[in-house]
This record gives structure tokens, sequence and C-alpha cells, in this order.
């Protein structure tokens, strides 16, 4: 899997770019219904980008809000980066149909 790498710009100044991910993943999501995967193996970063937004459960199964819940575990709305590594699976649910792109990245 992939892993963050540095390289120098133009200015001699390192910049931090990511080569391409080894493991790409597209989920297509329908109004309401989740969709949980394992995160592969090696694992340490996950991106996500969505057509829509998009609620995010880590290690559980991903429930779009309706009440509050102020107990600390509620799913996220919209992440971008996350650090994965230790996590099992994760879980996408969302309001209205859309896609996932998921990109994990690792040593």
């Amino acid at each position: 899997m992939a892993g963050m790498q540095f390289k120098t710009d133009a200015m001699g100044r390192p910049t931090a770019a990511m080569a391409p991910s080894t493991n790409r993943q597209v989920l297509t999501l329908d109004t309401g219904v989740a969709k949980t995967l394992a995160v592969p193996a090696g694992s340490q970063v996950m991106l996500v980008n969505a057509t829509g937004n998009v609620w995010v459960q880590y290690g559980g199964t991903a429930i779009l809000p309706s009440v509050d819940n102020a107990t600390g575990g509620a799913p996220e709305l919209n992440p971008s980066a996350r650090w994965v590594q230790g996590i099992a699976t994760v879980s996408f649910v969302a309001p209205l149909p859309c896609l996932v792109s998921l990109s994990f990245f690792g040593e």
C-alpha cells in the first residue's frame, strides 16, 4: 500500500505528496441504506470523497441521525482524511443516493 512521500519542489522545499493508493474502492449508496466494509489490512489512512453528504461510523453500522446523540459515538458527517489503523470496519450511510470514493494508504 502506498504511503506519504516527501518530494522537493521547484523552490527546494520538501512537499508532502501521496502516490496513488493501491487500494481504491467505490460504494453506491441508496437513501438511508448503510454499507459496511472491512478496512484493508495494513491501512493507516482512509481518504473519503462523495458526490453527496455521507455519515460515517467507525467500528459499527452508520445510521442517519434523527435525534440528539451526545454519547461521543455519533456518526461523522463528510470526513475527508482519517487515521483508520486498528479499526476493523467503516460504515457509510447517506440521506440521498450518492457515490463514495475511498482510498486507503499504509506503509
